[in-house]
């Protein structure tokens, strides 16, 4: 199991919260991709669907690789010590750190390694764009154009969410880069863990990606942790440019039937442009 630190970061969660509250207060809407079987579900059970961060469709996206486990300080020797008194004999021979006890120390890094794969399998992920009009998500999780994009007043769903969950929860933008450089977790856990869960590669940037994390989930058999919101959190609905006649008509038909608050429009390509707009 792992072993959490208990280290102080000056400012961290003050910075993590002024950057919640900025989200919400800059985005009235957050914008959810999917094709037409899933997008039903989510607007006719009013539930989003979480899944483990370590089942990304990106293998460098949540790579553990992202954190650094390897610069084992002294200061977490002593916490170990302090942790477990009846091992404090074989403990404080890790101190100073030599090439003759380096293999304890892999033992150790492994061990955290192994230790935060089995904390973080209990998370759960679900994602969101800043967009509804990007033509390349609409082509990759809307089935090609015929499925939908869900549009969720920002504000709303936080205050949902923020009611329904487990206290520890997170949300956060994605950043962007060619390169990362592995942050020290001896040092910054809960800052590895955030930059863990926020960087991608660069070739992503066009998703303007927004995360929400929650933890301590159950997760059924498919992988998913299906978490209910309040009825007002979605507020529209974009149906795809390719979208079928039928399906077009399940969709309206449900919005007038149950959900009148929702507006729907429909994505048309615009003339002479290779770019999408809402009808």
């Amino acid at each position: 199991m792992l072993t959490k630190l208990h280290i102080e970061e000056p400012g961290f969660e003050k910075k993590a919260k002024e950057e919640i509250l900025n989200m919400v207060s800059n985005h009235s809407e957050i914008y959810k991709y999917t094709n037409f079987e899933i997008g039903l579900k989510i607007i006719s059970g009013q539930t989003l669907a979480f899944r483990s961060p370590l089942n990304m469709n990106d293998p460098f996206d949540c790579d553990i690789s992202l954190i650094d486990f390897s610069q084992i300080s002294q200061n977490y020797i002593e916490y170990l010590i302090l942790k477990y008194p009846s091992q404090s004999d074989e403990l404080s021979k890790l101190l100073p750190r030599t090439s003759s006890n380096e293999h304890i120390y892999n033992h150790i890094i492994e061990t955290q390694t192994r230790g935060l794969k089995q904390d973080l399998s209990k998370r759960g992920l679900t994602c969101f764009s800043e967009t509804f009009s990007n033509p390349l998500m609409w082509s990759h999780y809307t089935t090609s154009h015929s499925g939908i994009c869900i549009g969720f007043d920002f504000k709303k769903l936080y205050t949902s969410i923020r009611k329904s969950s487990n206290p520890e929860r997170l949300i956060t933008k994605v950043e962007y880069s060619e390169t990362f450089v592995a942050v020290d977790y001896y040092k910054y856990p809960r800052e590895a863990i955030l930059n863990w869960l926020k960087m991608k590669s660069i070739d992503w940037k066009y998703e303007k990606e927004v995360r929400i994390l929650l933890y301590d989930l159950n997760f059924d058999i498919n992988g998913l942790h299906i978490h209910s919101i309040d009825p007002d959190c979605i507020k529209s609905i974009f149906l795809g440019a390719k979208i079928s006649v039928e399906n077009e008509k399940i969709i309206r038909d449900l919005i007038v039937s149950k959900f009148r608050n929702i507006t729907i429009k429909k994505m048309s390509p615009v003339k002479n442009s290779f770019c999408l707009e809402a009808l």
